[in-house]
C-alpha cells in the first residue's frame, strides 16, 4: 500500500452512479459510492448529520479502487462528507476530508454533499435558462450604452436592441426561459422614508417556487 494519500484521484458527486435512490415505502436508502487510487486507502468513511459509517471496497478498475455503503434514511434527507485515512507513516496516520468543493484538510459544514431524495425537477425547468431580475437596479439609467442590433455575435445570432422589455423578441431561443423577479422590501431604509421603486432592496429571502416558466 501506497503510504501517501493521493489525493488527486478522490472523487465523489451526485450523480446516480455515486450516489443511487431506492425506497421500501417506509424511507429511503442511498448507495453512496468513493473512489480512490488503487490500493491507497486504509479506511474510508461516510460522515452524515447523524451517524458514521465505514464504507467497504466493492471492486477495482483500473488505477481506482471504489468504496460502498449502504444507508437508510426514514426521514426525506441528510447532509454528509467523506474521510479518507491513509496508511501508518512516522508521522502517525494522515486523514483527508472530501466534499462539494474537493479535498480538505478539515470540515467545512458549508461545502458537505447534501441529498433530498423527495426532491423532483420539474420538467420543465430541466435545461431552462434562469435570469434573475433586481427590480431596484433594473433600471436604465444611461441609454447611450445599450446594446444595438447587430452590434456583436452570441452563441445563437446576433444581438438585439430590445425597445419594450414587458414582450419577448419573435426570435428568441427555444430553450426553455424562466425568470425569478426578486422580493421587494418595502420597509424603510435608515432615511426613515419609505421605499419606492427606485430604491427598494430586494429581500434575502430566495425561494425555488419564485420562479416562474415562461412560454
Amino acid at each position: 500500500m501506497n503510504k501517501i494519500l493521493n489525493r488527486q484521484a478522490f472523487f465523489a458527486d451526485g450523480t446516480p452512479f455515486y450516489r443511487l435512490y431506492t425506497s421500501d415505502g417506509t424511507g429511503y436508502s442511498v448507495r453512496l459510492r468513493f473512489r480512490t487510487a488503487k490500493d491507497n486507502a486504509e479506511l474510508v468513511t461516510v460522515v452524515t448529520d447523524s451517524m458514521k459509517a465505514d464504507m467497504h471496497k466493492c471492486f477495482t478498475e483500473g488505477r481506482f479502487d471504489y468504496y460502498e455503503v449502504m444507508l437508510h434514511y426514514p426521514e426525506c434527507g441528510t447532509n454528509y462528507y467523506f474521510t479518507v485515512t491513509g496508511a501508518e507513516t512516522d508521522e502517525g496516520k494522515r486523514t483527508a476530508v472530501y466534499n462539494k468543493r474537493g479535498v480538505m484538510d478539515g470540515v467545512q459544514d458549508y461545502y458537505n454533499f447534501n441529498f433530498y431524495p423527495e426532491f423532483k425537477t420539474p420538467d420543465w425547468a430541466k435545461g431552462a435558462v434562469f435570469y434573475q431580475i433586481f427590480v431596484d437596479r433594473f433600471y436604465n439609467g444611461d441609454s447611450s450604452n445599450d446594446v444595438l442590433t447587430n452590434e456583436y455575435f452570441y452563441i445563437s445570432g446576433h444581438s438585439r436592441r430590445i425597445e419594450d422589455w414587458s414582450k419577448i423578441p419573435d426570435n428568441a431561443l427555444s430553450t426553455p426561459i424562466a425568470v425569478r423577479i426578486a422580493p421587494i422590501s418595502m420597509l424603510p431604509r435608515s432615511t426613515g422614508k419609505p421605499c419606492t421603486c427606485r430604491n427598494a432592496q430586494p429581500s434575502a429571502l430566495f425561494s425555488n417556487s419564485s420562479f416562474l416558466p415562461m412560454k
